[in-house]
């Protein structure tokens, strides 16, 4: 279940930012930045870094529940913290 999570998230932030993001367990559990990893601008690493913590969150939430985290969760907890920051 949080196998093919990961992979619709890595997938859809690669879409978004329109780069390769190497997806380092380090990176996605840890918050720590591979030295591959080169943010085209500020706004790409604002909403990677939200989008990597919203979907920790959302596992989280769905530990113990039947259904998979869906992918749209993720998309709108990004938008909500990304409102205003991307473009500054």
């Amino acid at each position: 279940m949080v196998g093919p999570f990961w992979s619709e998230v890595s997938v859809a932030l690669q879409e978004i930012l329109g780069y390769p993001i190497p997806w380092d367990p380090a990176m996605v559990l840890l918050g720590i930045r591979p030295p591959e990893l080169q943010y085209q601008d500020k706004a790409d690493r604002i909403i990677l870094w939200n989008a990597l913590g919203a979907a920790k969150s959302i596992i989280a939430l769905y530990w113990k529940k039947a259904q998979a985290p869906h992918l749209l969760l993720v998309l709108q907890i990004v938008a909500y913290h990304s409102n205003g920051k991307v473009d500054q």
